[in-house]
C-alpha cells in the first residue's frame, strides 16, 4: 500500500486560489503532506495531465471556462488509474450520482472539507488496490500465456489426466509423436486408445500418481495401429495438485527415446564387433591397472605368454611378466609422464621360462592402461641370422680382395725375375738360384 508519509502530488482544477490553499491546509492538518498544482483552463489541465506525476485529481464542478464533468472524461481517457474527486461548492444529488457512474471516485462539498482527508485516503487506497489487482491479473494472464507456450512448444510430451484419468491436455509434441490429434484424444481414457499401456505398466504408474506417488521413468516400446507410428518412450507420472495441495489429476511427461535406443543398439552391435575383432587379433591386446592387475587379455596375449587360457593369465600380476623390474619402472614412468608409450621393446619370460622379445604400445586413459603387445622374437632371430650371414659375406669379400692384391704383387715379382734370368749368361752361377 501507499506510504502516506510521502508528499502527495495533487492536481487541482480550481478557479479560486483561496479554495486551493484551504484544501492544502485541511489535508496537511490531517497528516497528508501534499504539493498542489492548480489549473483553471482546459488547456492548462490537459498540459498538466500530459506532464503526469500526479497521485490524485481534485476538481471543482463548475468553472468560468471549463467544467468538472469534461475534466473527468479527459482524465478517464488519458490517466484512468488516477483517482478523481469532485470538491465543489454545490453539486446536486443527481449530478453526483452521474459523476460517480462516469468514473469519479468521490465528491466532497467545500463547506464539509472535514470529509476530504478520509475521502483522499480511501481513494488512494482503492487506486492502489486496483493497481495491485490489475498487476495480479496481468501476471496471471502472462503466466497462463507462458504456461500455454511451454506446453505447446515443449520438445517432449506433456499430458494432463483428470481425476477420472481421462485426457485433459495433449500437447503438439504428443500429436507429432503418435499421429493422433488432441481432438481425437481429449476426454477419452488412455486404455481406449492405447491398450498396450496396461501391459507396459504405465497405467499402474498413472494410478499411483493419482494416489500421490511420483513414478520413476518407465521405458517401453509403443506401436499405434491407428497411425502406424512406432518407437520407444520414457514416461514419468506425478500428482497434479491444486493451490491448496489437493490432488486434482495427474501430469505426465513423455520423452521420445527412439533415437537413443537405436543408438544404444548400434553401439552394442559395434562393441560386439569390436570385441570379436580384438579377441581374434593376431597381436596381443590387454587392459590393466597401473598397480599391476590385468583386467582383460585377448587370445594372442595368452599365446604370447604361453598360458592355458585368459583366466589363468588374469590371475597373474603384470609385474610377473617382466624379466627385469627396471623395465616396468621405466615403462610406467614414461606412461604417466607422457600419457602414452608408442614403442617399448623388452625381453619377457613366458610361463615355461622361455624368453621372448616383445614391443609394447600403450596409453593411459581414465586411470587404466590399454596396450598392444607384438611378439617380435622370431623377427629378432631372423635379424640375427641375417646379420651373421652379412658378416660371413663381408669376411669372404675381404679374403677375396686380399688374395687378389697378393696375386698382383706376385705377378710383378715374377715379371722382374724373368727379366733378370734373361740377362744372365748360361754359365752364370746365379742362374741356378734364380730358377
Amino acid at each position: 500500500m501507499r506510504d502516506m508519509m510521502q508528499r502527495l502530488q495533487l492536481l487541482n482544477l480550481e478557479d479560486n486560489a483561496h479554495d486551493t490553499e484551504l484544501i492544502m491546509a485541511t489535508l496537511e492538518e490531517e497528516g497528508l503532506a501534499c504539493d498542489i498544482t492548480r489549473v483553471e483552463t482546459a488547456e492548462d489541465y490537459a498540459a498538466a495531465l500530459a506532464r503526469g506525476g500526479f497521485d490524485l485529481i481534485l476538481a471543482d464542478y463548475r468553472l468560468p471556462s471549463f467544467d468538472g464533468m469534461s475534466a473527468l472524461m479527459i482524465a478517464r481517457e488519458r490517466c484512468p488509474g488516477i483517482p478523481f474527486i469532485f470538491v465543489s461548492g454545490s453539486i446536486g444529488e443527481d449530478m453526483a450520482v452521474e459523476a460517480l457512474k462516469n468514473g469519479a471516485t468521490d465528491y466532497v462539498l467545500k463547506d464539509k472539507l472535514i470529509r476530504l482527508a478520509p475521502a483522499v485516503r480511501r481513494a488512494l487506497n482503492e487506486a492502489d488496490e486496483k493497481k495491485e489487482h490489475k498487476s495480479a491479473e496481468q501476471a496471471l494472464l502472462e503466466a497462463s500465456r507462458f504456461n500455454r507456450q511451454i506446453i505447446e512448444c515443449a520438445q517432449e510430451g506433456l499430458i494432463v489426466y483428470g481425476p477420472d484419468l481421462k485426457y485433459r491436455v495433449w500437447n503438439p509434441f504428443m500429436e507429432q509423436l503418435t499421429g493422433l490429434s488432441a481432438r481425437e484424444v481429449l476426454g477419452r481414457h488412455p486404455l481406449e486408445i492405447f491398450p498396450f499401456l496396461r501391459e507396459a505398466g504405465i497405467m499402474e504408474s498413472i494410478e499411483k500418481a493419482l494416489a500421490g506417488e511420483i513414478s520413476e521413468a518407465a521405458r517401453y516400446h509403443f506401436h499405434i495401429p491407428q497411425t502406424g507410428r512406432t518407437g520407444w518412450t520414457s514416461d514419468i507420472s506425478a500428482p497434479l495438485r491444486s493451490a491448496n495441495g489437493e490432488i486434482i489429476g495427474v501430469i505426465g511427461i513423455v520423452r521420445d527415446i527412439s533415437a537413443h535406443v537405436q543408438a544404444e543398439e548400434a553401439l552394442g552391435k559395434s562393441e560386439r564387433q569390436y570385441r570379436q575383432l580384438v579377441d581374434n587379433a593376431l597381436i596381443g591386446v590387454y587392459r590393466a591397472t597401473p598397480e599391476g592387475k590385468f583386467l582383460y587379455v585377448n587370445d594372442a596375449m595368452v599365446s604370447i605368454f604361453e598360458c592355458e587360457n585368459a583366466e589363468e593369465m588374469l590371475q597373474l600380476p603384470v609385474g610377473a611378466r617382466y624379466k627385469n623390474r627396471r623395465d616396468r619402472e621405466v615403462f610406467l614412468n614414461t606412461l604417466k609422464k607422457q600419457g602414452k608409450v608408442p614403442h617399448y621393446e623388452l625381453e619377457v619370460p613366458t610361463k615355461t621360462g622361455k624368453l621372448k622379445t616383445i614391443v609394447i604400445s600403450a596409453v593411459l586413459e581414465e586411470g587404466f592402461i590399454t596396450g598392444m603387445v607384438n611378439d617380435i622374437t622370431e623377427h629378432r632371430h631372423l635379424e640375427e641370422q641375417l646379420r651373421h650371414a652379412q658378416k660371413m659375406e663381408a669376411v669372404g669379400t675381404l679374403a677375396g680382395g686380399i688374395a687378389h692384391d697378393f696375386n698382383n704383387i706376385l705377378n710383378v715379382i715374377m715379371g722382374y725375375g724373368t727379366l733378370v734370368l734373361d740377362g744372365l749368361g748360361a754359365d752364370d752361377p746365379l742362374k741356378t738360384q734364380m730358377n
